[in-house]
């Protein structure tokens, strides 16, 4: 999959300035996802963590039932507001 993005081009002052982007990722994920140890996380009760995979293609599904999402925490997230806590399971 390809995706390409041209602007206009405009003057500046004495110079034409254009901007394209080209956006590039494999039709199927296979050949990221696979293949090699990158993307998988042991945790702590030995399990394997498939978090590349979860990342690009199961984003909504929950793969550790004992943590959950909570909100309100801007101090102490990356993302400024939700940071992940231990849960009901």
């Amino acid at each position: 999959i390809v995706k390409l993005k041209v602007e206009s081009p405009r003057i500046s002052g004495d110079k034409i300035v254009a901007k394209f982007t080209i956006e590039a990722a494999p039709s199927d994920l296979q050949t990221v996802t696979s293949g090699s140890e990158d993307g998988l996380q042991e945790t702590e009760k030995g399990q394997s963590l498939p978090w590349l995979k979860w990342l690009l293609t199961l984003g909504d599904a929950v793969i550790i039932r004992s943590f959950e999402v909570k909100a309100g925490f801007p101090k102490r997230s990356r993302t400024g507001d939700k940071i992940m806590v231990k849960g009901r399971g």
